[in-house]
């Protein structure tokens, strides 16, 4: 400032918004809030690190005048957009799952996911197809179904991954009796039908 008071030159370390908001503020509340973190955690980082942080008020501010709304308009958006998808398949069965910050804790944070059954997670099944194969594989006599477990998981991926209804699925499913007996063709619906083989299961010796 000059002499009399007059403002010469001004610096800023970050661009201003309208009404003078600071970018670094509004882009740091977005990112705490959409990281899925609080104010309070980064902040203590801010101040271990020495560094600048948006003050409290500040960041609630901005919060409830841009991104509260901002995320329940896309939320809506999202969520209209599902349901019409849906819609014409009539009737439909849900899967949900909930997850909070910490058992037995607070459900303020509480995070629930619904899906569609028919997109079920098929990590989820090859996950339990394992442990069937497992239990399976102590029994007496079934031991070298313990060899067979990964590819056994990885046929059952692949089926899922290029099958296009239920009775390809079906199909390529099966023929793992086969191969894991050692036969790679065998005769289906009056045809003869070569093997899939992706998960490498020709090459497993101990199965013959």
């Amino acid at each position: 400032m000059c002499l009399h008071g007059h403002t010469v030159w001004k610096w800023c370390s970050q661009p201003t918004l309208k009404y003078g908001m600071l970018v670094g503020d509004f882009m740091l509340g977005s990112n705490i809030l959409l990281s899925g973190n609080n104010y309070a955690k980064i902040s203590l980082l801010f101040r271990f690190m020495n560094m600048g942080m948006v003050e409290r008020s500040s960041f609630f501010r901005i919060q409830d005048s841009y991104y509260v709304d901002s995320i329940n308009d896309f939320l809506n958006e999202k969520r209209a957009k599902l349901i019409t998808q849906l819609h014409p398949k009539g009737p439909v069965v849900i899967l949900g799952d909930a997850r909070v910050d910490s058992p037995g804790f607070c459900v303020q944070y509480c995070t629930y996911t619904a899906m569609d059954n028919d997109s079920l997670d098929i990590w989820h099944g090859s996950k339990n197809l394992g442990k069937k194969v497992l239990t399976a594989g102590q029994q007496k006599g079934c031991s070298l179904l313990q060899m067979w477990n990964k590819d056994i998981c990885n046929h059952f991926w692949y089926c899922c991954k290029t099958a296009d209804h239920y009775e390809d699925f079906f199909d390529m499913w099966t023929g793992l009796l086969h191969h894991v007996t050692g036969e790679h063709s065998w005769a289906l619906v009056g045809e003869q039908r070569e093997g899939v083989d992706p998960a490498g299961l020709r090459g497993t010796p101990e199965s013959y």
